[in-house]
């Protein structure tokens, strides 16, 4: 049982830690494309 967890934990905290990166990479992902779409529809 305690085998288990202490498997399970590392692998629940990288998990976690992934889907936070994900979530930064999709916010900033979308910041930029709407700095570029704001950018094409300015007439410049």
């Amino acid at each position: 049982m305690t085998r288990a967890l202490a498997r399970a934990l590392p692998l629940a905290a990288a998990t976690r830690i992934d889907a936070l990166e994900l979530a930064r990479r999709m916010i900033v992902l979308g910041c930029a494309a709407a700095l570029i779409l704001a950018g094409k529809s300015l007439p410049l």
